[in-house]
């Protein structure tokens, strides 16, 4: 039973990595396309099988959208210069 487990955590870490390749051409390439969505709902499907969960997919494709959505904050963040993140910092919303 232990195996199983251990198999399923690979796989698992297996897509991840997978996913976070794929959220690196989503960003870099635009709008994901026919064969991208395929491809992700095909390791959708693997999720489903290994956990018995029919919402992995929603699951997969919503985690995919929050990590290019903090890519893209980390990044726009990355623009600004040390004294307007200092000023921000301190900055006083009335």
């Amino acid at each position: 039973m232990a195996h199983k487990g251990h198999f399923a955590l690979t796989i698992i870490i297996i897509i991840i990595i997978i996913i976070i390749i794929i959220i690196i051409t989503i960003e870099a390439l635009g709008p994901i396309n026919n064969t991208g969505v395929d491809f992700i709902s095909d390791r959708a499907h693997d999720l489903t099988r290994s956990t018995g969960d029919p919402r992995e997919s929603s699951f997969l494709f919503q985690q995919l959208s929050i990590s290019v959505q903090r890519f893209n904050a980390i990044a726009f963040w990355g623009t600004f210069t040390e004294s307007e993140k200092r000023d921000y910092n301190t900055m006083t919303i009335v």
